[in-house]
């Protein structure tokens, strides 16, 4: 995954070389790690099947969880843990927006604020389509993500609009 263009394209090289060389998991072995993993799983299945609001998000604040490409892989583990892909999309959007009282974002309705992504190909067939984007819609203006990955960060996106 550290490899992968779209990832490397968005992710300052320092975020991911801590990570590498100086992360809080890199002591750990990699079998340990799947352990822990494969724990939390089973305990997210457990919670679901008890009744407990879930919600999807990340951790991005911690250095070794990326902003963007941490969500696609928390989607990921939700659906490894037994919830249906198209329930974690639910939990990604209507559960975030109910959470924190914004019931006016989350889903596509009359009178909903809409900032959306067109995807290449079903979320609901396979979860890590969500990669997949073709385009990006902000506050009623069209973005190529291809564009945005060649903006050095820290600049405007206003390059990046569809006309």
């Amino acid at each position: 995954m550290l490899a992968d263009p779209k990832f490397l394209a968005f992710t300052p090289e320092s975020q991911i070389e801590f990570a590498l060389n100086a992360g809080y998991y890199r002591g750990i072995s990699t079998d340990a790690l799947r352990g822990d993993v494969s724990a939390e799983l089973v305990d997210l299945a457990r919670a679901h099947k008890l009744g407990v609001k879930l919600l999807v998000g990340t951790d991005a604040p911690n250095p070794e969880c990326f902003y963007g490409s941490s969500l696609h892989w928390e989607l990921a583990r939700f659906v490894d843990a037994g919830l249906p892909p198209i329930e974690v999309l639910r939990l990604a959007t209507q559960g975030g927006a109910f959470a924190v009282g914004a019931e006016e974002l989350g889903a596509i309705a009359p009178g909903n604020l809409a900032d959306l992504v067109l995807l290449e190909a079903n979320p609901v067939e396979n979860i890590r389509n969500t990669e997949t984007i073709w385009r990006v819609f902000k506050g009623g203006l069209m973005f190529d993500p291809d564009k945005l990955q060649k903006i050095p960060h820290g600049l405007s996106a206003a390059s990046a609009k569809v006309e």
